[in-house]
């Protein structure tokens, strides 16, 4: 009941003219419900520390931010003051002021939806904005979903994914630019039916990979994701990964000795779709490296390299016998497919629609069989 007295109180309030600053009371509406009669205040702060320093008296009133570290910036938005409440201030959602131990700030929104505007993430090239995109991560539950707004971020550490069930999702143009060294510039690591969408990635030579997917995990899903500068691999799937649709992936990578694509660890199940790997010029690279995986699907997707040192798709086998297996391939641009089995014999690969149209190399190995984009067969006996 308290929740809809407020919302009525901030339809009524948004027609009257704007509140004043530092806690200042600027329009009170009055409001009716049953046979109560209810008079809400309203209050604007310019900062979330004007907002701590002000101690509310009553819980039926409105509370305008007006911004995080000014007026103006992205983490706008309305509260109301529970006085019972004890939770820890997570400095977006819920907000202790500064003179009362008890009582907190609690920011109106829409269920389980997180933003790190709300928690300081300023899109401006210039802070780090690690820590407010992780706090707005954790206080998700199953189901919920992190909205980035448009811009770079710059980020230290890497933004972990632990929780299943929630989606990161870039509105508009969404970079994040690693700053310092780390395992990758996003981590999801043990967690199941989540998703990654419409973000760039820029490892800046310090990400060892630009996506990094280990542990225990289930449909994991990834879309319109761009990848570069990462120091190792742009898109590392090495855990028991089993279940997803990666599409629209785009990693180029001009280091030497890097990979684009790997897949290892006993992922299975997983199909790409119109996913790019390009190593450039870069000498001694691997557009995508398989080794222990099984049950992998392309659907038009391009692993290429200009350089003579570096390798299209490369199957190594030796973790366990007779793998990688069953990876298909239809459609795709591949310049070439090699096999390295010093460690270890691998399972059968087939490629459907091989290209051909730039002298790309057919497959000769014994285990890789299919046809090119003329309809020529080769590999079967």
């Amino acid at each position: 009941m308290k929740k809809l007295l407020i919302l009525t109180a901030l339809l009524l309030c948004l027609t009257l003219v704007g509140c004043g600053p530092n806690g200042e009371q600027s329009n009170s509406a009055e409001s009716n419900t049953g046979n109560d009669n209810t008079v809400n205040s309203t209050y604007s702060f310019k900062t979330i520390e004007e907002m701590r320093s002000f101690v509310p008296s009553g819980e039926d009133d409105i509370f305008n931010l007006l911004g995080y570290y000014n007026a103006g910036d992205i983490a706008i938005g309305q509260f109301y003051w529970d006085a019972d409440c004890e939770d820890a201030d997570n400095g977006g959602t819920v907000i202790k002021a500064t003179d009362s131990e008890k009582g907190r700030y609690i920011r109106l929104r829409v269920s389980n939806v997180s933003n790190p505007a709300w928690f300081g993430a300023i899109a401006d090239d210039k802070n780090d904005d690690s820590d407010a995109i992780q706090k707005a991560l954790a206080e998700l539950q199953n189901g919920g979903t992190l909205a980035i707004e448009p811009g770079n971020y710059l980020i230290s550490k890497p933004i972990e994914l632990k929780t299943s069930g929630i989606r990161i999702t870039g509105i508009g143009s969404v970079t994040l630019t690693v700053t310092d060294k780390s395992d990758g510039a996003i981590v999801i690591d043990g967690a199941s039916n989540v998703g990654v969408y419409d973000i760039n990635i820029i490892g800046n030579g310090k990400a060892d990979s630009g996506i990094l997917v280990k542990g225990e995990c289930k449909n994991i899903s990834m879309k319109t994701i761009s990848i570069a500068q990462f120091a190792k691999v742009g898109l590392n799937i090495s855990g028991n990964v089993s279940g997803g649709i990666y599409e629209e992936i785009n990693v180029v990578s001009a280091k030497p000795s890097s990979v684009g694509l790997s897949v290892s660890g006993g992922a299975n199940d997983i199909v790409f779709t119109a996913c790019t790997f390009d190593m450039l010029n870069a000498s001694k690279c691997v557009a995508g490296e398989f080794k222990y995986t099984h049950d992998l699907t392309f659907q038009n997707c391009t692993f290429t390299t200009k350089s003579i040192e570096s390798s299209g798709t490369v199957f190594v086998g030796g973790e366990k016998d007779g793998y990688p297996k069953a990876v298909g391939f239809y459609g795709c641009d591949v310049i070439n497919a090699v096999v390295n089995e010093d460690d270890g014999t691998i399972g059968k690969i087939h490629f459907f629609g091989f290209m051909t149209h730039s002298g790309q190399s057919v497959p000769k190995h014994e285990k890789i069989y299919g046809s090119t984009d003329d309809g020529t067969f080769f590999g079967i006996s």
